[in-house]
């Protein structure tokens, strides 16, 4: 008996942790990630919004938008379909443990399957910034990482002004 419940335990907190880290990701839109690209757009995918201006800089031609445009638009469907499958396996995830009656077994098999749900969708996320990128020459690709720098590094000073931390110091005039 207190196998079994040092089992539920562990597996309700491994639950609990799966579907924190899920829900942060559904929250945060693809993992905004300065480094991956995505199509634009609420929901689903929409982690392209932040590199899509800095594709603008680098000086894309005509052609390499339109295929850029034509992979993320593909891209945005896939994940889009990969996040209805993993909604699914959350709602049965649910339906499992709601019932008086826990099966363990089909619980893990659900965990199982949302996890590699997950890792899915960020192999997706990697590969489409890969073939976002390879459109791209050596040249635009060293500036989006230049711009990429840039914004990381504005983006941490912001940060460090709200935390409070080397925040300055306004004078009065």
């Amino acid at each position: 008996m207190k196998r079994t419940m040092k089992k539920l335990t562990l597996l309700t907190m491994a639950f609990a942790l799966t579907l924190g880290i899920n829900s942060l990701y559904a929250e945060q839109g693809l993992g905004r990630d300065p480094h991956m690209m995505g199509p634009g757009g609420n929901g689903a995918g929409h982690w392209m919004t932040m590199d899509h201006e800095l594709l603008n800089q680098v000086g894309l031609t005509a052609d390499q938008k339109a295929k850029i445009d034509a992979l993320n638009s593909e891209h945005q469907k896939s994940v889009i379909k990969q996040q209805a499958d993993m909604k699914i396996l959350r709602v049965d995830l649910r339906t499992e443990m709601d019932k008086d009656t826990i099966d363990m077994t089909k619980i893990g098999e659900l965990a199982d399957k949302i996890s590699k749900g997950q890792a899915e969708l960020t192999k997706m996320k990697i590969m489409h910034a890969a073939q976002v990128e390879s459109i791209m020459t050596k040249e635009q690709r060293t500036k989006l990482e230049q711009l990429r720098a840039e914004r990381r590094q504005t983006m941490m000073e912001r940060s460090k002004n709200k935390s409070g931390r080397a925040r300055p110091m306004k004078e009065k005039e």
